[in-house]
Parts: structure tokens; C-alpha cells; sequence
């Protein structure tokens, strides 16, 4: 029980930005700060892809491909991608 909160508490102080491209089901999603754990940055991903994914294409679940700590694009941030399916 105290893991789920710890978590629940590193998901608080991240921000999460979402990139998409109109029409197609694949995301990007960049987590900042990249110093918190894998798990943490991945729910908070999660929790916002899914709710772009249920919304547009009344998606039932998603697929993460690719989990990296930084990218050219944001180096400073985890990079999450993913398919709405």
C-alpha cells in the first residue's frame, strides 16, 4: 500500500505533455522532470493518453512501444510513446 502512494505522490509534481497527429492513433507523450522513477512517469502517461484515446476513438486500451529518460526533442524529460487500439 505505501508503493501505490509513493507513486500516487510522484505522479502529482509531474507534468505530462501529449503530442498527436490528426487521424492517426499513435502519441508521444514527454513526463518532466526525468529524475523520478519509470513507473511514476509511465501512470502519469498513461493517465492522460488514455483519456485522448477513450475520447477520440473510443479506444479500449493502449500500447506502449518505446520508454526512454530523454530525447532530442525534450532531454529533460521521459519519452513515452504509444498506440491508441
Amino acid at each position: 500500500m505505501s508503493s501505490l502512494l509513493s507513486v500516487a505522490n510522484d505522479t502529482a509534481s509531474l507534468e505530462v505533455m501529449l503530442i498527436v497527429f490528426s487521424g492517426q492513433r499513435n502519441f508521444s507523450a514527454f513526463v518532466k522532470p526525468n529524475t523520478g522513477s519509470r513507473e511514476a512517469a509511465l501512470n502519469a502517461a498513461v493517465e492522460k493518453a488514455w483519456r485522448y484515446c477513450r475520447d477520440t476513438f473510443s479506444a479500449r486500451k493502449i500500447r506502449i512501444t518505446k520508454i526512454k529518460r530523454r530525447s532530442w526533442a525534450v532531454p529533460n524529460a521521459w519519452d513515452i510513446r504509444g498506440i491508441c487500439e
